[in-house]
């Protein structure tokens, strides 16, 4: 399809579909700048297992956890408890899937691996 048809097409949806921001409602996108902002990226890992957060060597679960039968090598980009992150996330999930919000939380995973210098060449 021609750039030219593409860019219409999007225009024409974005048009009789308007996106609007999942958290405030403000119009232009599902996850505004501003409520994107409001996201802690964690800057370190912890054990995402323990009640207490350990900090922990790429992604392993902390010396306590280690022997148990559960996912080593988690990698967690910011807290669950976020109001936001549980909305974005259900709605990603969820109908009505909103699968441009992916977007939205893989720019947080690279802002998070960025963080750690785990990210060494991306381009964007």
């Amino acid at each position: 399809m021609p750039k030219y048809l593409s860019s219409a097409k999007e225009f024409l949806v974005d048009l009789l579909f308007p996106k609007f921001c999942i958290n405030c409602g403000r119009e232009g996108s599902y996850l505004c700048q501003d409520c994107l902002s409001l996201i802690d990226i964690l800057e370190i890992q912890y054990c995402p297992f323990c009640a207490l957060p350990k900090i922990v060597i790429d992604g392993k679960t902390c010396n306590s956890c280690k022997n148990s039968k559960r996912l080593t090598g988690l990698y967690c980009a910011t807290s669950y408890d976020n109001f936001i992150v549980k909305k974005t996330i259900n709605q990603l999930k969820y109908e009505p899937y909103i699968k441009e919000l992916s977007k939205s939380l893989a720019s947080l995973i690279i802002a998070h691996l960025i963080s750690l210098n785990k990210l060494m060449y991306w381009s964007i």
